[in-house]
């Protein structure tokens, strides 16, 4: 004897995919959205330097969220305690950035890269960074802690960009053509690196959905980067 189906479960399957296919158009599309706003952004106020920074940690944060976690169905954050040390440990890091002058610093190694208007005094550093920077990343944390789709990007987003500019602090200095020593940040930076490849390596382990081979590949990467930033913390 066979139970009673409701007629209302046939519909339950097409509602959920319907309403996850939204969600995910919604995230891709404020995802990109935001790709295009910063990276304008840094181009038009940040000078080349940071906009290269800021353009690489977008590609790689949005490729892997495509790539990893983007078609995963909601559910609870795996990395989320990293994403709170990642957001502390980049806090640090602007610190020790703003009291040692990296804005300053940073248009002295390029000056050709900053005309006329163009370049972060110290104090607009401060508006631009530690407070309107963490506040969005915060944002992001809270859809991310709801499951979101853009959540699972604002994660891949932040870990990115921890990653990308610690390890700038130590690649500003080798593009110019006279020793330019160590740059502003270069103290604290591995904590953000480490705690980015970490958040990294949680997603991809706890949360990836995206193709076995390039996850593997990926996390062996990860895996070889942490080596060598635990090597550097050292």
């Amino acid at each position: 004897m066979t139970a009673a189906r409701s007629p209302h479960s046939n519909r339950v399957q097409p509602l959920l995919g319907s309403s996850m296919y939204a969600s995910r158009l919604f995230a891709i599309t404020l995802a990109v959205a935001v790709v295009v706003t910063l990276g304008l952004a840094a181009y038009t106020h940040g000078g080349t330097p940071q906009f290269v920074t800021v353009a690489v940690a977008c590609v790689v944060g949005f490729a892997s969220w495509i790539a990893t976690t983007y078609r995963r169905p909601p559910s609870r954050p795996a990395a989320l305690d990293l994403y709170v040390a990642t957001l502390v440990a980049l806090t640090v890091l602007y610190a020790e950035q703003w009291s040692r002058g990296f804005s300053s610093r940073l248009m002295q190694l390029y000056p050709a890269a900053y005309s006329t208007g163009v370049g972060l005094t110290d104090h607009a550093f401060v508006a631009v960074f530690p407070l309107a920077g963490s506040a969005l990343l915060l944002l992001g944390g809270l859809t991310y802690y709801h499951g979101a789709a853009f959540g699972r990007f604002a994660a891949w987003f932040t870990f990115a960009w921890g990653a990308t500019t610690a390890l700038a602090v130590y690649l500003y200095p080798l593009f110019t053509r006279e020793p330019a020593g160590l740059m502003p940040g270069a103290i604290s930076a591995p904590l953000p690196l480490v705690t980015s490849l970490l958040g990294m390596r949680a997603l991809i382990r706890r949360e990836g959905v995206g193709p076995a081979t390039y996850a593997a590949r990926l996390d062996r990467e990860l895996d070889r980067a942490l080596v060598k930033a635990r090597r550097v913390a050292r």
